[in-house]
């Protein structure tokens, strides 16, 4: 009797210990090892995913999902999914999460991809949601299209290449006596002047020749040198433009300097030029009132160098022998 409660406190202790064991074994399946953090994510459609589904963070498993809330926003329909990862699990504020399934016959899970941003969610907060992406669903919308595509452009793509087909064999089938008889007047055309097109080709060669000749002549080493040292004269000159062009440049340079300090001069000594010119028009005033004078003056001189020209010309001896006027005294001149 005794060895029986043995075998059975060894048989309970077994089985307590495979208990132990399968709950850890699924707790570390789920991530559920201690304490977590809890996130939550809104999805259109949560097809597969239930309590329970694995949580994985760029594959490796976080959590496991909590609990799916359905909430109305905006009048659609939409699911909140509730999630629990491990204490302290950093997850990037521009962080992505999808419902996706590791292969094609691996079960759904919630997968999120890591963000980029130095910012991390607290927990509690909403993690930005994708479009679930079901493999099954895909290829079912790429059969549509293609079925589409057979239906609406294949086959009546088909059914026009036929009609087109059957209407050229009826033509050819009209038309081939007059295509065959065309065909024939072709060649005998061909057959008679044959030999008068292969006179011109033989001409048309021979000029080829000549020409052909008459380029590497052009083309002699001579030439070619000619045409070098004119490339490097060019290259040349255009260099010497070029150093022309910079002198230029700075010349430019150099007389706008010199405008700006005559500028500057001239505002800096604007009172003295205006000055200066005000005495010139002063001067020129003086000058045209004292000309009538002056010209009158002139005038009488030139009569008296007339009178005087005439004189000698009617005596030239009034040079030689021309009798002195006679001496005035200035009181006499006064008494007279």
């Amino acid at each position: 009797m005794r060895g029986h409660n043995k075998s059975y406190i060894f048989i309970g202790a077994f089985v307590c210990a495979m208990l132990a064991a399968a709950v850890v074994s699924i707790a570390l399946v789920t991530g559920r090892t201690g304490a977590v953090d809890r996130y939550s994510v809104t999805f259109d459609n949560v097809a597969g995913v239930k309590f329970g589904t694995q949580v994985r963070y760029e594959g490796f498993p976080i959590g496991q999902v909590e609990g799916i809330d359905p909430v109305s926003t905006d009048g659609q329909m939409k699911f909140r999914v509730d999630i629990a990862v491990q204490a302290g699990w950093t997850i990037p504020q521009d962080s992505l999460a999808t419902i996706a399934s590791a292969s094609l016959l691996a079960a759904k899970t919630l997968d999120i991809r890591a963000g980029v941003s130095a910012q991390s969610l607290a927990p509690g907060a909403a993690i930005t949601s994708l479009p679930p992406t079901d493999i099954f669903a895909t290829v079912s919308a790429v059969a549509a299209d293609i079925s589409a595509l057979n239906r609406e452009g294949v086959r009546p793509l088909i059914d026009q290449v036929s009609a087109i087909i059957g209407s050229l064999g009826g033509t050819l089938e009209r038309d081939l006596g007059a295509l065959l008889g065309s065909l024939r007047s072709a060649a005998t055309t061909i057959d008679t002047r044959a030999p008068a097109l292969a006179d011109q080709l033989t001409d048309l060669s021979e000029r080829l020749n000549d020409s052909a000749a008459g380029l590497q002549r052009i083309m002699s080493t001579e030439n070619i040198d000619s045409v070098e040292q004119a490339i490097v004269s060019v290259e040349l000159t255009t260099t010497n433009l070029a150093a022309m062009s910079e002198d230029l440049g700075r010349t430019v340079g150099t007389i706008d300097k010199l405008v700006l300090a005559v500028d500057d001069m001239v505002g800096a000594n604007r009172e003295n030029v205006d000055k200066s010119l005000t005495d010139v028009q002063f001067a020129l005033r003086s000058l045209t009132q004292s000309l009538g004078s002056i010209l009158h003056n002139l005038d009488g001189t030139s009569r008296n160098m007339n009178e005087f020209s005439r004189l000698i010309r009617q005596n030239p001896g009034m040079l030689l022998n021309g009798t002195p006027r006679e001496d005035v005294s200035p009181a006499s001149a006064s008494l007279e």
